[in-house]
């Protein structure tokens, strides 16, 4: 759940999804892909 909340407060901020699966910007398509993705790493929007 904090992953997601970090991955909400990011676009709140400017953040925009990222590719890389690792990223806590990364879009989840399921919980598989949430579980696997990290807790800090994001990109900022361009």
């Amino acid at each position: 759940m904090v992953k997601e909340c970090v991955h909400e407060l990011g676009h709140i901020f400017g953040f925009v999804h990222c590719p890389n699966i690792e990223c806590v910007m990364y879009f989840s398509n399921s919980l598989s892909d949430t579980d696997i993705k990290g807790k800090l790493s994001a990109v900022p929007a361009e």
